[in-house]
């Protein structure tokens, strides 16, 4: 069977998706099924769109008790995990610091099935973990759909499904060499740089918690080391004039 690719500018990048094993009708079918799932995605959690349900959370879940969706219920919840496992230094609500406000992560209560409250005026935004949880619900649909090799890529965080090993290169900021390759099967990848000139990429089996866990490595890579085990996770990591090391 051929391989098919296609590609859509969605969550403020260019997501691909590839399959494989499948007739090039059944593969179409359910490529467009994998791009509604990502479609869906960005109408949910959009920061910049206003009609989002994230933007309505940050307009009137300080006030009142709202429900959302499931997607968005799920992405807060493994949100406030990782916040409390990096002892904040992934926060979704860091959004509104600019604005001065003192509230953080635990602020945002998660009641009852698909409830949320601020306890405090709060601007949270997604768009730090978001996106890998886009690329696990395409390939969680193209499993569904029994598919068995697919690659789904959200300009850089990616996850492969199928146990034949991907090679992807890694490249950090501002570089267009090839610095580093690596094989990922049956796994997620996820990349973040800073204009300092570093580069983290973090390897998990969802790439939500990879996507997440680029911030928590950013944020302080020597204590990111704990929490990366515990989500099962490896970081790797790149600065300006040195290689690209392991983080144990």
């Amino acid at each position: 069977m051929p391989t098919v690719e296609r590609a859509r500018p969605l969550l403020g990048t260019v997501v691909a998706i590839r399959v494989e094993g499948c007739s090039p009708i059944r593969a179409h079918r359910v490529i467009d099924a994998a791009f509604a799932d990502v479609a869906l995605i960005q109408r949910l959690m959009s920061f910049q769109d206003a009609d989002s349900e994230l933007s309505r959370l940050n307009r009137q879940a300080a006030y009142r008790l709202l429900s959302v969706h499931p997607h968005t219920f799920a992405v807060l919840r493994w949100s406030l995990a990782i916040a409390a496992a990096s002892c904040g230094s992934f926060d979704v609500s860091a959004a509104h610091r600019a604005c001065g406000a003192i509230g953080d992560w635990r602020d945002i209560a998660l009641l009852g099935p698909r409830a949320v409250r601020f306890r405090r005026p709060l601007l949270v935004d997604l768009s730090g973990i978001a996106k890998g949880y886009a690329v696990d619900l395409a390939i969680a649909g193209l499993r569904a759909h029994g598919v068995r090799r697919a690659l789904v890529n959200a300009g850089g965080d990616l996850r492969v499904l199928g146990p034949d090993a991907e090679r992807i290169a890694l490249r950090s900021h501002g570089q267009s060499t090839q610095l580093a390759m690596l094989e990922l099967a049956n796994g997620a990848l996820a990349t973040s740089d800073t204009h300092s000139g570093v580069t983290v990429s973090v390897m998990a089996r969802r790439c939500l918690v990879a996507d997440a866990l680029t911030k928590v490595v950013m944020a302080d890579h020597r204590a990111a080391v704990r929490v990366l085990r515990g989500f099962g996770a490896r970081a790797l990591r790149h600065q300006s004039g040195g290689g690209w090391q392991e983080l144990r």
